[in-house]
């Protein structure tokens, strides 16, 4: 499957959901915001479904001082 995450295209495979995605990428863990195609998901969603051609925005936060 492809999908477009922060304008990157990747080609996936045995990844069905937000959050498998997530954990593919080793962002399960972080605190984000994510958006599939132009709408802010919230994390109880993240077992939501993703299609071929599906257009991620991850963006993670830091912290610091």
């Amino acid at each position: 499957m492809k999908l477009m995450v922060n304008a990157q295209q990747l080609v996936i495979e045995n990844i069905q959901t937000i959050e498998q995605l997530l954990l593919h990428l080793e962002l399960s863990s972080k605190i984000m915001i994510v958006e599939l195609n132009g709408q802010i998901i919230q994390q109880l969603n993240y077992n939501n479904k993703i299609a071929e051609g599906d257009v991620f925005e991850i963006v993670t936060f830091v912290g610091g001082g």
